[in-house]
């Protein structure tokens, strides 16, 4: 019985993330109880009640369940404790799933990332350390959700900005496709009428999280900057030595050909200018192959059926190349794994494929270790971003920009503090290997938006 309790009868054995499983669930069983229609302080005695009994059954049956051996992970009823202590006596932000969502989104970061006093908490022994930093981080979720205003008295267009920035914020770098979710996230709020105006707030989050990539990478790009002398010395000394090679260049391929034969040429660089020579060769077959993707067919495939098939073809990339196992650095990153993560970088362009989660696989393809990786994959995103986003907002000039002052900087502010934190998250878990895990809910999310796509007509 006590292995029932402690997996939350078979959440704990699900694959993939068992405490997700469970506090799914547990937010399930709270939503339940909010549309029975109860008073308020009845759900909170409720609820309260629910939170302490996990709490005990979580100390009374852990001790058991570690003597025997068991897998520590498959141990849930702690999470279920920490979800609804979240939910407990949360503001209503706007309806009970919305509320339950942004619960379930906190209180899982947290207890992911582990920040301060939840981290703190996870070192007590035994069975307390297992309960109190889910608590913590329950706590946590809680606070921030007591401090978020009211979203019923907002009006509708800065409702539709914060939900907007913050989804882009989150799903930007973590590998789940932030243009997918903001496909879907348009469709739900209805904004699909007002196409100049979404246009213009997509380049507005962008800039948001570009502002965040360049302070989390601040000290690369210092160095990035301090190469470009050395690297253009070194650019030009190596077309010299090979002039009679460029002269018989006559196609792409034998283009590709030379770029990639100079390898051992690249060692005379510093590492900060490596990485600057491989984020230009990351840049340009994207732009080859990006700009005709985005310019001919993203108009045409910017709907929830295509962006579903887009969710489930992404989950299949992470669930089998989602785990690094090279050890390659910077110093013995080559041109051909650069050219290789820019052509799946321009693939990456259509909604719905992660472009983060699409170019990491490729580096891990390529033998990358996962701090490689990540520099790489968002080092290199940064021009194919900046373009993108320039090329927009000159359209958009043309005819007026229809974004409010105070809407603008919402957006930005909300894009860049959430984006930061998800790709502070993002490195964690690529360090950790546990990457391909979100194969397991990009998966079901495709299914369940070509399924939503299909009743919708």
């Amino acid at each position: 019985m006590k292995r029932a309790l402690g997996t939350c009868f078979g959440l704990g054995e699900l694959p993939g993330a068992p405490g997700t499983w469970a506090s799914i669930a547990a937010a399930a069983i709270w939503l339940f109880f909010m549309e029975m229609g109860f008073p308020p302080w009845i759900t909170f005695i409720i609820t309260f009640i629910l939170v302490g009994a996990a709490s005990l059954m979580s100390l009374l049956c852990f001790p058991s369940f570690a003597s025997e051996g068991r897998d520590p992970r498959r141990f849930v009823m702690d999470e279920v404790a920490g979800m609804w202590l979240a939910l407990l006596l949360v503001p209503s932000l706007g309806n009970p799933v919305w509320t339950a969502l942004a619960a379930l989104a906190l209180f899982r970061l947290f207890d992911i990332w582990k920040p301060g006093l939840v981290g703190m908490a996870e070192r007590l022994p035994g069975a307390a350390g297992v309960l109190a930093d889910d608590l913590v981080a329950g706590l946590a979720a809680n606070l921030i959700l007591q401090l978020l205003p009211s979203v019923a008295g907002i009006d509708p267009e800065t409702r539709n900005v914060v939900a907007l920035a913050t989804l882009q914020g989150v799903t930007e770098f973590l590998p789940v496709s932030s243009s997918g979710h903001l496909v879907v996230g348009q469709a739900l709020l209805h904004c699909e009428g007002a196409e100049v105006w979404w246009r213009a707030f997509d380049c507005v989050v962008h800039m948001g999280t570009l502002v965040a990539v360049f302070i989390f990478f601040a000290r690369d790009f210092a160095d990035l900057i301090k190469s470009i002398p050395s690297v253009l010395r070194w650019l030009v000394s190596a077309i010299k030595a090979k002039v009679a090679e460029l002269i018989r260049i006559r196609s792409i391929p034998s283009a590709l050909r030379w770029l990639v034969s100079g390898d051992r040429r690249l060692d005379s660089l510093s590492e900060g200018g490596r990485l600057l020579w491989l984020v230009v060769l990351v840049t340009l077959p994207t732009l080859f192959i990006g700009l005709p993707v985005d310019k001919f067919l993203n108009d045409r495939v910017e709907q929830p059926w295509f962006v579903g098939l887009a969710f489930i073809l992404t989950g299949c990339a992470l669930a089998l190349f989602g785990a690094a196992k090279g050890t390659k650095t910077i110093g013995k990153t080559g041109a051909r794994d650069a050219l290789f993560v820019g052509v799946i970088q321009g693939i990456a362009v259509l909604p719905g494929i992660s472009r983060s989660g699409s170019t990491l696989c490729a580096a891990f393809y390529r033998g990358l270790s996962p701090e490689a990786a990540v520099r790489l994959s968002f080092i290199a995103a940064t021009p194919a971003i900046i373009g993108a986003t320039l090329l927009r907002m000159v359209k958009l000039m043309k005819t007026g920009l229809p974004l409010k002052s105070s809407e603008l900087l919402l957006g930005v502010l909300i894009s860049c503090v959430v984006g930061y934190a998800s790709l502070a998250l993002l490195t964690l878990l690529a360090r950790k290997g546990v990457l391909r895990r979100f194969a397991f809910y990009l998966i079901p999310l495709g299914v369940a938006v070509l399924i939503w796509a299909a009743m919708r007509g």
